[in-house]
């Protein structure tokens, strides 16, 4: 269950995310957190940090975009 109140990296290390996801991709979503965090609260960022993120908040689209095609087209029953 989750609530307005849960943060998102309280959610990162449960076992069903980390299950169903590559350490990659966790890896990817730490990054974007932790970097726009530290922008966020400390102030610490300047325009060449943002590239970075940037890329990886691109991978992991098209790396959701991919996953959702696939699971589509292997999902379909089979014809009877």
């Amino acid at each position: 269950m989750s609530f307005a109140t849960d943060k998102f990296v309280d959610h990162l290390p449960a076992f069903v995310f980390v299950s169903a996801v590559e350490s990659g991709i966790l890896d990817k979503l730490h990054t974007i957190r932790t970097v726009g965090n530290r922008a966020v609260h400390d102030g610490t960022f300047t325009k060449g940090d943002s590239l970075w993120p940037l890329n990886e908040a691109h991978i992991l689209s098209c790396w959701l975009l991919l996953t959702k095609l696939l699971n589509k087209t292997n999902s379909s029953k089979p014809d009877r």
